[in-house]
């Protein structure tokens, strides 16, 4: 199994190798934008002291190489890195295929297929979700822009009696205004927002919609099924669509040239008694060059 997954990552490596060489003997007519990012967050590990267990945040590095076509277009590869818990090395490789447009008058869309290939790292909480569909819409219309967001996760979760097909489903609305400026050549801009988050919240995932239940150590007190490395899954509550928390988030870009930082940070107010009480966080920077 080991060899047949290591097999199916080189396969992936060595398309968007193709794909980069393809997009440079093309690059008279500007047709595809290759880049190489560097994203840096904070993924939970498992923490053990004695006969207790518990789960911090560990830096995760996860280099992606990125290629799209004027159109909107795009594919993208990410190993994703962890540099804490019992063994620090890569737990996922995830790979995308999207569509983005950011250059409509009216609109901001992009929607993307993620799919996870786990690497067995005994550092990170068990998941059944390995893929997902997201889509986001903003209107730019207006001052105060609107958004709105859906994710659907899937997979398999093979620690139950007879392996059963899992999902959990994200919804986001919320509001949004982006201020810019350029200065000495290089554009910056902030954009603050607020959301209200809802998602049936079943398990612990990668999910691009749910970044409160994985960029954070506190994700236990947001999902409803605990799956852990020697059971075999506990029975939950039905399955239903509820509001979870509130969001205050606020996105950052600074781009001079070819070269951009990108960083993020989001404080998670939870609204329900079933996700505790106490204010979470995540963070992420990504650090990104355009060829």
């Amino acid at each position: 199994m080991k060899s047949y997954n290591c097999k199916k990552h080189v396969l992936y490596s060595l398309a968007i190798l193709f794909i980069f060489n393809n997009s440079h003997a093309q690059d008279s007519t500007k047709n595809w934008q290759p880049s190489i990012e560097v994203n840096f967050t904070g993924v939970p590990t498992l923490a053990i002291a004695g006969t207790d267990t518990s789960f911090k945040n560990s830096l995760s590095v996860a280099p992606s190489f990125v290629i799209r076509n004027k159109n909107g277009f795009g594919v993208s590869y990410s190993p994703k890195f962890i540099t804490g818990g019992s063994k620090p090395g890569i737990y996922v490789h995830e790979v995308m295929v999207g569509f983005e447009q950011y250059d409509k008058k009216s609109f901001d869309f992009f929607a993307e297929y993620n799919h996870f290939f786990f690497a067995k790292n005994n550092s990170i909480p068990v998941t059944p979700i390995t893929n997902e569909l997201f889509s986001a819409i903003t209107y730019k219309k207006s001052w105060i822009r609107p958004m709105l967001s859906i994710g659907l996760g899937f997979g398999t979760n093979t620690r139950t009696i007879g392996a059963n097909n899992v999902y959990d489903l994200a919804l986001s609305a919320g509001i949004s205004h982006p201020f810019t400026r350029e200065i000495k050549g290089a554009d910056i801009s902030i954009t603050p927002s607020l959301k209200l988050n809802a998602g049936t919240n079943q398990y612990f995932s990668f999910m691009h919609s749910t970044r409160y239940i994985s960029g954070n150590k506190n994700f236990n007190k947001y999902i409803k099924k605990k799956i852990g490395k020697n059971t075999s899954g506990t029975l939950s509550q039905a399955q239903t669509l509820s509001i979870s928390n509130m969001e205050l988030a606020s996105q950052a870009s600074y781009q001079k040239g070819a070269f951009s930082i990108l960083p993020a940070a989001s404080f998670i107010f939870p609204l329900s008694s079933n996700d505790g009480s106490g204010v979470s966080a995540y963070w992420q920077v990504a650090v990104r060059y355009d060829f």
